[in-house]
């Protein structure tokens, strides 16, 4: 069902509604009314559950394209690091991986990292982790 069809079931959803209300304010029903009254009562919450279905198909396609969108971005990977559209710094990959968020890393020149190895150290602020490259390495694997 898309979501004209939604729209459209809608007033019928109403309509049904007000006709259960018009012989609730009856005081007494006859068999013929009560049923009526039933059927327009099932007719309304077919047509909201209907449309509450659709809604979430809806909002999860939304959320779908979103995430389509964020990986059209312009996102490319450098082994180890990754590079995105309009940002100066390398980003996260993992963040990117993880998450889809694009968070740039800190580069702190000329460290020793946990194994003693020297060189230029890209810090995540987000998730933490850190890559120690080669000085220089940047400049030689920045893609174009």
């Amino acid at each position: 069902m898309d979501f004209e069809t939604i729209m459209s079931t809608l007033p019928a959803a109403l309509k049904a509604l007000d006709t259960a209300a018009m012989y609730l304010k009856k005081e007494k029903l006859s068999a013929a009314e009560r049923a009526d009254l039933e059927t327009k009562v099932l007719e309304a919450k077919k047509c909201i559950a209907e449309a509450e279905l659709e809604s979430v198909k809806l909002k999860s396609n939304i959320e779908r394209l979103q995430s389509e969108l964020r990986r059209k971005v312009g996102v490319v990977f450098q082994h180890p690091l990754a590079f995105a559209e309009g940002v100066s710094s390398p980003i996260c990959p993992v963040c990117w991986g993880d998450r889809e968020k694009v968070i740039p890393l800190q580069c702190h020149l000329d460290q020793t990292d946990f194994y003693g190895d020297r060189g230029e150290m890209y810090f995540c602020r987000s998730c933490e982790n850190e890559w120690t490259l080669e000085v220089g390495w940047l400049e030689k694997n920045r893609p174009e």
